[in-house]
């Protein structure tokens, strides 16, 4: 947080039991912080909805607008409307993005996450996904731990083994039900 310019020498021990007794974090033996599996999933959401809220240059610009008030270089209103107006866009922009988040959620700690079976390999790691037939359909990388979301009402299988070249995932097959059902 000190190399980053965010807080004080009062503020660190306040911040690090919120994120300890919220169960983000863990204090072990040498004064360590160990990341959780709720602390990690909780980052891992937001860097797939708005990466910026997990670097620490945002803070880091706040204190330091902050900063330019107590001086009496910058305007104490100008400076909070400017950071209402971001925060409010940022906010807006992470709740229509919200299912990211849900799916992340429900893959890392329901019963879905030890559910599945393993269907093709992963672009990023080149281990199996599992597909999760319940509703909404999806794959689930357990590596990754990522989530792709599937079309929904069809059936879904591997495609001949085949790798999309740009990318390196395997091929899933998705059918529409019924005697017209196309296949993409």
């Amino acid at each position: 947080m000190e190399k980053h310019g965010i807080g004080t020498d009062a503020s660190i021990p306040t911040h690090i039991n919120n994120i300890s007794e919220r169960n983000y974090v863990q204090i072990q033996s040498g004064r360590r912080v160990v990341p959780t599996e709720l602390g990690i999933t909780l980052i891992k959401g937001y860097q797939l909805i708005d990466p910026e809220l997990c670097r620490p240059h945002v803070r880091a610009h706040v204190e330091q607008q902050i900063g330019l008030i107590a001086d009496g270089k910058a305007q104490k209103e100008a400076v909070v409307a400017h950071t209402l107006e971001q925060f409010r866009a940022k906010f807006m922009f992470f709740v229509g993005h919200i299912t990211r988040m849900d799916a992340l959620f429900e893959a890392s700690f329901s019963p879905l996450s030890s559910s599945g079976k393993p269907m093709c390999k992963c672009g990023k790691c080149r281990r199996y996904m599992k597909y999760i037939a319940a509703r909404p359909s999806r794959l689930y990388c357990p590596a990754c731990e990522d989530v792709y979301a599937l079309p929904q009402g069809g059936a879904v299988k591997q495609y001949k083994g085949l790798e999309c070249p740009l990318d390196g995932f395997e091929l899933v097959l998705y059918s529409l039900a019924g005697l017209d059902g196309k296949t993409y």
